[in-house]
């Protein structure tokens, strides 16, 4: 995760929290400060989930292949005929 974003998020939050406070500012001003938060939300989520899906590619992606393989051949299946009455 970016320090720069997180630093940003942050900074956004408290600049927030300072318009709630502050009865004399426009609603525009809070509409600014929470969309540029969203954006900033949006990137850091979007880090956080590459850095996730990356690790798990590298950890996992090997293992996941192979064990729903094997996985198939220990699952007990009953074939049997359902007829209502």
């Amino acid at each position: 995760m970016p320090a720069h974003e997180r630093a940003r998020a942050e900074s956004l939050i408290n600049d927030i929290r300072a318009v709630l406070k502050d009865e004399s500012t426009t609603m525009d001003r809070l509409r600014q400060l929470t969309s540029d938060l969203q954006q900033v939300s949006h990137s850091l989520a979007s880090a956080a989930y590459g850095q996730a899906s990356a690790a798990g590619a590298g950890a996992g992606g090997g293992s996941s292949s192979s064990g729903s393989g094997s996985g198939g051949a220990d699952d007990e299946v009953i074939d049997a005929e359902y007829t209502p009455k």
